[in-house]
């Protein structure tokens, strides 16, 4: 039996699940192939995997054309192929090229705040906020992880770290100088000629 023709493409379809606090996170990807015209087709399976020729996984596609594979994980690299049944159990061998997909990481929103402080002595970390909450960040203050102590401005950058999304925002953190109160003290005098 022929290999399947052609394997159209793998669609994104769109649906990324995530629940928190654990973030067990994954993709789903639609993948579309050409129907076979052979009249004995009885049947397609879809393989994909994490390299060319390791397919480790198989879907049963029944005549259909298309398959919504589902537990993808975000960053990874899949390639996909279809093979054709026939009513004698036959299947052919395995559609060429390999399509490959790379499930892409879902974008945050990443807020920083506090950008404006007085100097007092002690650090001036700004604070951040990320959509959806809780992601784990990264902030820098002029490309040091030190926090800045000092009057003065600092380009502040806040990156996601997390093994599904991805994110970032900059903006500068002023820190202003702290008010001085100067007091005069010996202000009364009498008039003594010195």
């Amino acid at each position: 039996m022929q290999p399947v023709k052609s394997l159209v493409a793998v669609a994104v379809a769109g649906t990324l699940l995530a629940s928190f606090p654990h973030r067990a996170s994954a993709a789903s990807a639609t993948v579309i192939w050409d129907l076979e015209p052979d009249p004995t087709v009885n049947g397609y399976n879809l393989y994909y995997g994490p390299a060319p020729a390791n397919y480790t996984n198989v879907i049963s596609a029944g005549l259909t054309n298309q398959v919504v594979v589902n537990g993808l994980v975000a960053g990874s690299t899949n390639f996909f192929v279809v093979t054709a049944l026939n009513i004698y159990g036959i299947e052919s061998l395995f559609s060429d090229p390999p399509v490959m997909y790379v499930v892409p990481f879902s974008n945050s929103v990443v807020s920083l705040n506090g950008l404006t402080r007085t100097y007092d002595g002690g650090p001036k970390p700004v604070s951040v906020t990320t959509i959806p909450a809780g992601l784990s960040v990264v902030v820098t203050y002029n490309g040091l992880s030190t926090l800045p102590v000092n009057a003065g401005q600092y380009q502040v950058v806040a990156t996601v770290v997390d093994p599904v999304y991805t994110g970032s925002a900059s903006n500068t953190l002023t820190i202003t100088k702290a008010p001085l109160t100067i007091l005069f003290g010996n202000l009364d005098w009498n008039y003594d000629g010195t």
